[in-house]
């Protein structure tokens, strides 16, 4: 059993309860110090009576009944949607930030966990081997796409938004939220990537601004011809996304323990994926 999940009979439950206590105690130690010379008679407006206590429970429990109502996305057999089990230091963690409710809009709203977020995006970077960059941790793939695109329409001005049939489907969302009418939608080969020849047609006869490369369909997981797009970047001069939300981690799999690039027969990838991982 992994020791870092609740496991599908919640075999690792009491691991997760022992750090949700840990920081509920921390948490109460943390609000007790500030202030701790205030009148103590003004606790009472902050105790929960019997009568309100007994209404939040029995809501709750309706609450939680209702919740059992979802499909096991965590379990082993389950394979319909890419959702699966949070790890036990995640749950945790988030948990403990939520009693806080840390807003990282402006420092000002969350020091610590801006900070943080700047630490995570760091080691984001070293896990894939980027040694430049920057980013911010958002709500999931569609927001962090519908940014991208947004920022190079701005700075582009004008031209074509050109992906696979196979990207995922927010794109045609994104390109009309941003009321971007040009869009083109390029057939896919055999192997769900791509189809090269089609995607240089396209440049040619087009003006383009941004180009979808997919590092990991959410269909099929395909990865397409990265390293040719490249090729093709510098030959049109558009630019090129890659939408790596469902299988950037990959990366993390061609890197040894100093984060150095491995021999692709060390990796559990096939040439063209590895060929096309290092690109990235």
């Amino acid at each position: 059993m992994n020791p870092y999940f609740i496991g599908p009979k919640g075999e690792n439950i009491d691991e997760l309860r022992e750090l949700i206590l840990q920081a509920l105690e921390s948490h109460k130690t943390w609000r007790a110090s500030h202030y701790p010379e205030d009148a103590e008679s003004a606790e009472d407006i902050w105790m929960v009576d019997s009568k309100n206590q007994d209404q939040i429970s029995t809501e709750f429990k309706l609450f939680l009944d209702r919740l059992a109502g979802n499909y096991p996305y965590f379990h082993p057999r389950y394979a319909a949607q890419m959702l699966r089990d949070p790890a036990i230091p995640a749950i945790a963690a988030y948990f403990a930030a939520l009693l806080i409710n840390p807003n990282n809009h402006a420092y000002e709203g969350g020091p610590v966990t801006t900070e943080m977020e700047m630490e995570v995006i760091e080691w984001l970077k070293a896990m894939i081997g980027f040694k430049e960059g920057w980013g911010h941790l958002t709500s999931g793939g569609s927001l962090a796409n519908m940014e991208a695109l947004w920022a190079v329409r701005d700075h582009r001005k004008n031209g074509g938004v050109v992906f696979s049939k196979g990207s995922h489907y927010s794109w045609k969302r994104i390109s009309e939220i941003l009321r971007i009418e040009n869009v083109i939608e390029i057939d896919v080969d055999e192997k769900y990537r791509i189809q090269l020849d089609k995607l240089e047609d396209t440049l040619r006869e087009n003006k383009v601004m941004f180009v979808v490369a997919n590092a990991g369909t959410t269909g099929v997981g395909a990865i397409d011809d990265i390293e040719s797009i490249i090729r093709l970047r510098e030959k049109y001069g558009f630019h090129l996304h890659i939408d790596a939300a469902y299988g950037g981690y990959a990366r993390s799999a061609i890197l040894d323990s100093n984060m150095k690039l491995l021999p692709p027969e060390k990796t559990p990838f096939k040439p063209d994926v590895y060929r096309n991982l290092v690109a990235m």
